[in-house]
């Protein structure tokens, strides 16, 4: 039996379909796989007998693949040569309320593969995306993820931004005074600097807007998360 890798490319051949999937021998006498229809050309799975092509293989026990992630073989040549970590620039094409789609330096024509999670646009709280970028901006920032399925680059423009909790880690016991930001069943959260919400654990509800004195009991620089905890004199302002 050809053996065959995770990630490599196999020509095919269609050989039958089954509800959810199209068959295929890989590389003449090799073994048989299957394409699942969301990782067709099309989402119908559309394809003939004796058909031949070009596929990803994303899974071995069973052999599975994706005819999609080789459906542009100058995207997915782009695509491979990216690495995680790199540093890349590009100009924003698009900016909607879940992410932040890149036109990448070096793409193919329209291609339009570099994409950023709101998470990853800045440290700083925000509203709305446009706080931080707008159409035709440039910008540069680190690939987290190359995914050759959907010809996507994640990338993050805050993993090249100074991370803000760090300058926290030696002010344990500090007292800090700002404004309750959101409250939830288990706490609120406060904003004790810019960018910054520390959680306040298992007090009452403080009205959002209210400012309270807090001392800082723990910074978790992993999980970028502080803790802060109410001084036993302290007293919210109206």
């Amino acid at each position: 039996m050809t053996a065959v890798r995770i990630g490599e490319t196999a020509t095919v051949t269609v050989t039958g379909f089954e509800p959810r999937n199209v068959l295929v021998q890989l590389d003449g006498p090799g073994p048989a796989g299957r394409i699942p229809h969301s990782e067709m050309f099309d989402a119908a799975g559309t394809a003939t007998i004796g058909q031949t092509f070009e596929a990803e293989i994303i899974s071995l026990d069973p052999i599975m693949l994706s005819a999609r992630a080789c459906a542009n073989p100058a995207t997915r040549a782009f695509l491979l040569s990216l690495r995680r970590g790199q540093i890349i620039s590009g100009t924003v094409t698009s900016v909607r309320t879940f992410g932040v789609f890149v036109a990448l330096d070096g793409e193919p024509t329209e291609s339009e593969t570099g994409f950023i999670q709101v998470p990853e646009l800045t440290w700083s709280h925000i509203s709305s995306t446009t706080e931080v970028v707008e159409p035709g901006q440039r910008v540069t920032g680190e690939i987290l993820d190359i995914d050759t399925r959907r010809a996507q680059v994640s990338v993050s423009l805050k993993a090249l931004q100074p991370d803000p909790f760090i300058p926290y880690a030696t002010r344990v016991g500090e007292t800090l005074t700002g404004p309750v930001t959101k409250v939830v069943p288990f706490g609120s959260f406060i904003r004790i600097g810019p960018g910054i919400e520390a959680m306040l654990r298992g007090t009452e509800p403080y009205p959002i807007g209210t400012e309270l004195t807090v001392t800082i009991a723990e910074v978790d620089l992993q999980r970028h998360r502080i803790t802060v905890d109410l001084p036993l004199d302290s007293h919210p302002e109206a």
